[in-house]
């Protein structure tokens, strides 16, 4: 029940937001972010490795699993945020567009915050923690709308969209390891 009412405030938030930002903005901050998006997006299919998934699923010690997890988790996050901010350049030209090299390097930081996420995110998953996990992600959708229209209200253009989605990456971080249970994931176990 409250993720579904999450959804549908989510929804119509972003109607909203997506509406007043098109107002706002002009249709090449929207490509430029785009471009950027389609890159982290490829990207993003090589995190994770579904550890998130087998850790909700997981029969074995929480513990262990989540701090084994948490590693390979972060540590993706890592190698895959530097090979986007390194060739960024390499994958603006492969997509025509050379003008997203400097975003598509300040969204490479959204991989390694991701990386960040999964595994409490997973554990308050596996406790049924569903309010929780509603509330977050509203909390921090509400804060990327407000920033992103805040910013470009104050005339930042498409960097009102990356700005706005890094500060939201770093609210999501935060919710998550605040309200996951026994922080777990961060002690190594034997």
């Amino acid at each position: 029940l409250a993720m579904g009412g999450a959804t549908i405030t989510l929804r119509a938030v972003t109607l909203v937001t997506s509406v007043l930002l098109a107002r706002r903005l002009d249709p090449v901050a929207f490509g430029v972010v785009g471009t950027a998006a389609v890159v982290l997006s490829t990207t993003s299919l090589f995190a994770g490795f579904g550890l998130g998934v087998a850790l909700v699923q997981t029969r074995l010690d929480r513990a262990k699993a989540a701090y084994q997890s948490f590693v390979v988790n972060a540590a993706t996050g890592v190698i895959l945020t530097l090979i986007i901010f390194l060739g960024a350049s390499f994958f603006a030209g492969l997509l025509d567009h050379p003008e997203v090299t400097p975003v598509l390097q300040w969204m490479s930081l959204l991989l390694f915050f991701s990386s960040l996420v999964m595994v409490p995110e997973a554990l308050l998953q596996k406790d049924l923690q569903f309010g929780k996990l509603s509330k977050i992600v509203v909390a921090t959708e509400i804060w990327y709308t407000g920033s992103a229209l805040g910013l470009a209200y104050l005339g930042f253009g498409y960097w009102s969209l990356v700005w706005a989605a890094l500060s939201r990456a770093v609210l999501n971080v935060s919710l998550y390891w605040w309200f996951a249970p026994r922080k777990e994931w961060l002690t190594p176990k034997p």
